[in-house]
């Protein structure tokens, strides 16, 4: 495996664990006093972890298959 591949699939994982731990977030922040704006918030954080991830894996794939 070459690095380029290696850090590609760290970033991806990353992004995707980022997504979820935002995910989290929001459900948790839906019980608090802070409510549902503070909640949406994590939403579009996470919603853009994981379209960045989406992105990446679409490059990726592209790359591969121009190979």
């Amino acid at each position: 495996m070459t690095q380029t591949l290696v850090e590609t699939r760290a970033f991806i994982a990353v992004m995707l664990v980022s997504g979820v731990i935002a995910m989290i977030f929001g459900f948790v922040e839906l019980g608090t006093d802070s409510g549902p704006a503070s909640a949406a918030l994590s939403f579009l954080i996470a919603a853009s972890f994981f379209i960045v991830a989406a992105i990446s894996l679409w490059r990726r794939s592209a790359h591969r298959h121009s190979n």
